[in-house]
């Protein structure tokens, strides 16, 4: 998981909708991506200290900003 995010281009992360770890980039609207990762991995990864958070304020055009937070690699 962390050799993939390292490998993607600089604002990319990892966070999890649902069930599901999606790769999130920049953009608008957000460009998402599913990968086969679950929530318990992600969960291991940060707990393990291979992965930091950020958080970031996005806005969907008819929609308030709203803030997410995401996790890259250290």
């Amino acid at each position: 998981m962390v050799d993939q995010l390292k490998s993607c281009p600089p604002n990319y992360g990892l966070l999890v909708m649902g069930s599901v770890v999606v790769m999130r980039g920049p953009g608008t609207p957000f460009h998402d991506s599913p990968t086969m990762f679950e929530e318990a991995d992600l969960k291991n990864a940060i707990a393990l200290g291979l992965l930091k958070e950020r958080r970031m304020v996005g806005h969907s055009a008819g929609e308030p900003d709203s803030e997410w937070v995401y996790y890259v690699a250290k």
